[in-house]
């Protein structure tokens, strides 16, 4: 591929050393005009004796002003890569806010003040650009000890997305490269240790690390015209009283928890001691770090904790001031990083297990035009929520997050009253509406609950199915004989639900009656279309689905064979779009609400040796079900998956007998154990009720954090 980039003026931030350095070099051999950016003179003068041709610029990116003014002296600027970043990595309950602060002001803040000015010449000039941000595989999986690092880059990526999304009209295309550890010289140094490199290297295919002309390639054909059709691929903080805070202080005050109310506006909390005494209040400003840990120091010991408080100011990524960004990222992630600490640490002295539930968004994966300082936040928090269920899950604290749509609150209908700025947005919600505060609050407490005690490191609302009741509802279970589906219709049944039981052997079909004999049955082969279409239309209607039934044929990628593609996909993929075509058709043609709910499993998204075949059918079901989900979603039919990990079925418990094959497998999970029967049931239930009457398209992962690391 030939790449040039003559009369080019390229810009690269970070270049006195490593991967910045290499990229320098690159872009002037292809005929660009370079300036390297360092805050460090030496590196930079020694990177000009061995390129003459590289301009060059000192400025310490973290100075917001003298940054600025550097990049404005060498405009105009046609292609830019932001590369500069830095890494602390130390154990999530060690860290501190100066570790945050320098982090984030290198690896996030400077790469939009620079972005900034850099696309604004661009606009004037109205010149086509491409920008390329540095981030990292520890943008994508949490990575222990790196829980600030993984943070600002998932930000990083996060950012990225709303760049390409404002940019783009302007034909200004942003992108990320994200690698894996590259052997510059500073990664040769950190990762000398054999055993240490090994921990990383057998979660990577490859069984190597990158090399930096490999990352400086995919940097290179970003920039590149080879690339021209890539990229991207009101102030409110309510801790304590208003909206979703206050609701779930409520409810869990009604649960007869003893709940302290946080938040920085006393009036709120008065307002809401007089609508509950019992409820303890404590005002405090979570941007003050020292007077925030005195606060929540004064009410420990804490079992569980909701980190709700959050702020957003929306503007345009131009328009992003560092006084946004640092109120945005103080209360959204420092202040959320802080009280984890406090919490996590007293909970880990006394030996107990605890639930932490960190209030995320949509944002943190989809752009939103003027989110671009909001968006890159929440995706922070994402990952900085996978980070710390990843380091403190050995000590059976649990860490998940809530994504939810715009919340139709007092403050959600201000907002989003104007008609068509909301219709603009539900269009691209499959059931059509936004969220009520208490479907968050529902998805909150499931989290906080033991129903969800194998959820870890999760971004999905869940909740308390357990408490769901289906009476007068008629549903469907298939690969009923045995395991998980045998369990399923025996829970759903003890629920209220007339369950039709669907297997293909009759034995296991008839000693199942004999254990609840309400529940009825149905024998096919489903690998058989004709004969399954024929037994389902049989049943109808049905009101829920669950497709249950899955085989597995695990053989190394180069044994398999084309019978194991042909059954695994037959059973685990096709065989579900026949029976779900059939219900979801009679659900449309009654007019009803539905709920459909796939098993898949984690390996449809983490590759797992010996599982080529079974991995690609699994990841199949997640996107079929994503799909089902965007086109059903009209007719008001939810469609998820649930993603175990090894379950203790009498199978798994045969399967995964063998000690040092299972303590393979479990040393990748943060809780250490694998998950028993009744955690995936209670995921299911969950997702069949209507509590969670605003999920659909969803992945509830019950895999105690595998999925995370």
């Amino acid at each position: 591929m030939n790449i040039t980039f003559e009369g080019k003026r390229i810009l690269v931030t970070g270049a006195g050393q490593g991967i910045g350095r290499e990229t320098a070099l690159r872009l002037s051999k292809f005929g660009g005009t370079v300036i390297a950016l360092s805050k460090t003179k030496a590196n930079l003068d020694s990177l000009v004796k061995e390129d003459p041709k590289i301009q060059t610029v000192c400025a310490d990116l973290q100075d917001w002003n003298k940054a600025r003014a550097a990049v404005k002296s060498v405009l105009p600027i046609d292609l830019l890569v932001n590369n500069a970043g830095i890494a602390i990595l130390d154990p999530f309950l060690t860290l501190k806010p100066e570790d945050f602060d320098q982090v984030f002001n290198v690896n996030l803040k400077s790469i939009i003040n620079v972005s900034q000015v850099v696309a604004e010449n661009m606009i004037q000039r109205k010149v086509a650009g491409s920008i390329v941000n540095l981030s990292s595989v520890a943008g994508l999986v949490a990575v222990k000890d790196h829980a600030i690092y993984c943070s600002a880059k998932a930000a990083l990526d996060m950012l990225t997305k709303v760049m390409a999304l404002e940019l783009g009209p302007h034909n200004i295309r942003v992108n990320t490269v994200n690698p894996t550890l590259v052997m510059t010289a500073m990664g040769k140094a950190n990762w000398s240790d054999p055993a240490k490199a090994a921990t990383l290297r057998e979660k990577i295919p490859l069984d190597r690390f990158a090399e930096p002309q490999e990352v400086v390639d995919s940097i290179c054909f970003l920039l590149s015209d080879k690339s021209a059709m890539t990229t991207g691929v009101g102030i409110t903080v309510d801790g304590g009283y208003t909206s979703i805070g206050k609701e779930v202080a409520l409810r869990l005050s009604k649960y007869k928890a003893k709940v302290v109310a946080l938040s920085n506006n006393k009036e709120n909390l008065v307002k809401l001691s007089k609508e509950q005494p019992e409820i303890k209040t404590v005002c405090v400003d979570l941007l003050d770090w020292k007077a925030t840990r005195a606060a929540v120091e004064s009410v420990l010991p804490i079992d569980l904790l909701v980190n709700n408080a959050g702020v957003s100011v929306n503007e345009h990524c131009l328009e992003a001031t560092p006084e946004i960004f640092d109120l945005t990222f103080g209360t959204n992630v420092k202040a959320m990083l802080n009280v984890s600490q406090v919490v996590a640490k007293n909970m880990i002295e006394r030996k107990v297990s605890g639930s932490i539930v960190n209030l995320s968004s949509q944002a943190c994966r989809a752009a939103l035009l003027d989110h671009v300082i909001y968006c890159a936040s929440k995706g922070a928090v994402d990952m900085l929520t996978k980070t710390m269920a990843l380091e403190l899950g050995p000590h059976n604290i649990r860490v998940n997050s809530v994504r939810p749509t715009v919340v139709m609150t007092e403050l959600g209908k201000r907002v989003w009253g104007d008609r068509e700025r909301a219709d603009d947005l539900k269009r691209k919600i499959p059931l059509g509406r936004f969220a009520e505060p208490h479907e968050v609050v529902d998805a909150i407490v499931f989290l906080l609950s033991e129903h969800s005690s194998m959820t870890t490191g999760a971004g999905l609302p869940v909740d308390g199915g357990y408490l769901a009741v289906f009476e007068g509802k008629r549903i469907l279970v298939t690969g009923t004989g045995q395991g998980i589906g045998r369990e399923m219709a025996l829970r759903l049944s003890k629920f209220g639900g007339t369950v039709i039981a669907l297997s293909k052997t009759k034995e296991n079909l008839d000693i199942l009656t004999k254990q609840d004999s309400k529940i009825q049955t149905l024998c096919v082969n489903l690998r058989d279309w004709d004969a399954t279409r024929k037994a389902i239309k049989s049943v109808l209607p049905i009101d829920l689905l669950v497709n249950n039934a899955g085989v597995a044929c695990l053989r190394p990628f180069l044994q398999a064979t084309q019978d194991d593609f042909d059954l695994t996909f037959d059973v685990n993929v096709k065989q579900i779009l026949n029976v779900s075509q059939i219900v979801a058709e009679n659900m449309i043609q009654r007019k009803v609400a539905g709920s459909i709910v796939n098993i898949s499993s984690q390996a449809s998204q983490t590759a797992l040796k010996d599982h080529a075949v079974y991995c690609a059918s699994k990841g199949a079901l997640d996107m079929l079900t994503k799909t089902m989900a965007l086109e059903l979603g009209s007719h008001n039919i939810r469609v998820n998956t649930v993603n175990p990990t090894v379950v203790m079925t009498e199978m798994g418990k045969l399967g995964w007998s063998e000690p040092k094959k299972a303590q393979e497998m479990l040393s990748r999970i943060p809780l250490g154990r694998f998950a028993e029967v009744d955690e995936v049931i209670d995921a299911v239930v969950f997702l069949l009720s209507d509590k969670s009457s605003m999920t659909t398209g969803a992945s509830i992962p019950v895999e105690g954090g595998f999925i995370a690391t």
